[in-house]
């Protein structure tokens, strides 16, 4: 059908066509890019089209006819909300004599200085007037869990943020480019990544996706100047400490992306070598530990700045998440490993290995061990209690790669579906390996000796480390592994007094656990 040259049904302003249409990557957002997404079709130009299909559409069923289109546009004209304002929820109820300011307060002092890697975040230099909410619920959550009166809103304050941040991405794509959102979700994945419902797991692994899509497009723009800041302010700092700071934000996020996966059993979604890299005018120190550690299998550097060592340790993490996860199942299968191959003097880097699936496990088993015992002789006497503990979580993760087996065995939080050990061999797997590498019981009794948290929210990877410890000495106990003073589980009971006070919403959850596998 051809329209008339007056054109009343606006086909010049139609969009262009899928030819004309720039690549996606190539074009810039406009504010306005959500709300002609959604507005609805101009009716004339309905009415014209129906008009133009009429004829092939006349043997048809009528579906739309002219008394169902009237009802809904009757509908639609009484609906006060339409997506995406449908996204936004409503606000959360505070206790009473709580305020929002007095939680973002809460944050500053309690937890932001507090925390490894966010504490380099110039949270300070928020100006409240132009910070997104969601930022603000972000921090109020994490905030909330160090007010006695104000934990039961961590949650819906959390939820809340989450929302904030799908609503606006969907009504202005802009918010993808700045630095406030990614800021906002290192502080949101620590809190997701410590919750122990399903629900909350699902939740977070959405949001998590995408948001790790923009924080990595962001990253590859960006260079050394100002743009990274997350509020604009003068501080006065060079270009070096300014650059410094904003590589530890993405690092941050590496670090929550870890302790996600790591509690939920579930992939990496971060690249560690490239948030390793920084810009490309910026070589960081934690890239320069990691290789030598890891890829040339040499003593580190023996100059480092601010936590170089730490943020090595835990891109190490993730390389063992990563072997228990995809590598080391596909070792258990019927093979043996060939006798020339299972020396313990040979070296890991040797190329007279017979190649094999088994073979292949225990090279990258024995180089993983070899970093981390490098790690320990350079940092393990000038680092804190704390990130000890985080690296005899790396000794008992690598020294038991079944150890994920161990929150399904306790029927702690459902896990979710994934590829790896099939139940049927699940227990057997965790057993097997126990008695044949007794050191990681006793790693699991130094994260226990070690762990000396008196107030205040604990360090976010405290729990995860505790709980596994407890869980390894459980599966110890019930073997008859280990000491006869080991051997009860009322040993149970010095993990679970550690839990109780850290703070973390998953901790209430393990603790349960616990107590549950004490009364069986």
């Amino acid at each position: 059908m051809e329209l008339d040259n007056g054109d009343p049904y606006g086909s010049r302003d139609q969009p262009l066509s899928r030819d004309e249409h720039p690549w996606l990557a190539e074009r810039n957002p406009t504010r306005l890019d959500a709300e002609h997404a959604h507005q609805p079709l101009d009716p004339a130009f309905v009415l014209s089209f129906r008009h133009a299909i009429a004829e092939e559409a006349s043997n048809d069923v009528v579906y739309l006819d002219d008394n169902i289109e009237s009802l809904i546009s009757s509908t639609s004209a009484t609906t006060d909300l339409f997506y995406p304002l449908t996204l936004t929820p409503a606000l959360p109820d505070l206790p009473s004599g709580i305020t929002l300011e007095q939680l973002l307060e809460a944050f500053r002092s309690n937890v932001h200085r507090r925390m490894p890697l966010i504490h380099y975040i110039p949270i300070e230099s928020i100006d409240q007037t132009h910070s997104p909410g969601y930022l603000a619920y972000s921090m109020a959550a994490l905030g909330s869990l160090t007010v006695p009166n104000a934990t039961s809103a961590a949650h819906s304050l959390w939820s809340t943020a989450r929302s904030l941040i799908t609503a606006s991405l969907e009504v202005d794509n802009r918010e993808a480019r700045k630095p406030s959102l990614i800021t906002a979700w290192v502080i949101m994945a620590t809190y997701g990544a410590l919750c122990a419902d399903e629900t909350s797991w699902h939740q977070m692994n959405v949001c998590h996706g995408y948001v790790v899509t923009a924080a990595r497009r962001l990253y590859h723009s960006l260079n050394s100047d100002s743009r990274w800041y997350v509020f604009h302010h003068s501080s006065g700092q060079d270009d070096t400490q300014s650059t410094y700071k904003n590589s530890n934000t993405m690092q941050a996020l590496l670090l929550a992306d870890v302790l996600r996966s790591v509690h939920y059993n579930s992939p990496l979604a971060v690249p560690t070598l490239e948030y390793l890299s920084g810009p490309a005018d910026f070589q960081s120190s934690s890239l320069r530990i990691y290789r030598s550690l890891v890829l040339e299998g040499q003593p580190p550097p023996k100059e480092y700045t601010g936590d170089g060592p730490l943020i090595a340790l835990v891109a190490m993490l993730a390389d063992i998440h990563t072997f228990t996860q995809f590598f080391y199942p596909l070792s258990l299968g019927g093979e043996t490993i060939d006798s020339s191959s299972a020396d313990a003097s040979l070296d890991f880097q040797t190329p007279f290995v017979p190649l094999s699936i088994k073979n292949e496990s225990r090279l990258v088993s024995k180089r993983l061990q070899k970093s981390l015992d490098l790690w320990a002789s350079a940092y393990m006497s000038v680092c804190s209690a704390d990130e000890k503990v985080l690296y005899y979580l790396c000794k008992m993760y690598i020294a038991l790669p079944s150890m994920q087996v161990l929150p399904a065995l306790a029927k702690y939080t459902p896990r979710m579906t994934r590829d790896g050990l099939a139940p049927d061999q699940s227990s057997d797997t965790v057993d097997m390996d126990l008695k044949k590498t007794p050191e990681a019981q006793t790693y699991a009794w130094r994260i226990l000796d070690l762990v000396d948290h008196r107030q205040g929210l604990a360090t976010c990877w405290l729990p995860i480390a505790v709980f596994y410890a407890c869980l390894v000495v459980w599966r110890a106990s019930e073997l008859s592994l280990g000491d006869a003073s080991q051997g009860s589980r009322k040993v149970m009971l010095l993990f679970r007094q550690e839990l109780t006070k850290m703070g973390w919403p998953c901790c209430g959850v393990m603790v349960e656990a616990i107590d549950n596998l004490r009364a069986q």
